[in-house]
């Protein structure tokens, strides 16, 4: 017999936080998308951030894909597109197929950025 049960977001998140602060990096990714929308918590793109770059440096690969994404975006107030680089080289390493279409468009949108930095510095020195 199978029984419905329904979502409690508040044990979740206990129990992530708990997971979490043991150094568990599904929990600390699971606190990223939890905090990024969709559940019934308020939306806070920085806490989302912190946990997806927290489980990011323990090695977790989706977490690695969604911190390149906010970081190449912005969302969390902070665009870096060379970290945004950084992060989905990560995860591309780790076989993680959606990062390398992602990987492609930070390369392109860093490179297209640094040349326009650098034409604008060479104007400036004349």
């Amino acid at each position: 017999m199978v029984v419905a049960v329904g979502r409690n977001t508040a044990t979740a998140m206990k129990l992530c936080e708990e997971a979490a602060a043991k150094g568990h990096s599904g929990a600390m990714f699971a606190l990223g998308a939890m905090y990024s929308g969709g559940h019934d918590i308020p939306v806070d793109r920085a806490l989302a951030e912190h946990w997806f770059r927290a489980a990011s440096e323990l090695g977790h690969g989706q977490a690695q894909l969604m911190l390149g994404r906010y970081l190449r975006s912005g969302v969390a107030g902070r665009q870096d597109l060379r970290e945004a680089r950084y992060w989905f080289e990560s995860a591309v390493a780790q076989g993680i197929a959606e990062a390398e279409a992602e990987f492609g468009g930070a390369v392109a949108s860093c490179s297209a950025r640094c040349s326009v930095a650098l034409d604008e510095l060479g104007r400036r020195s004349l």
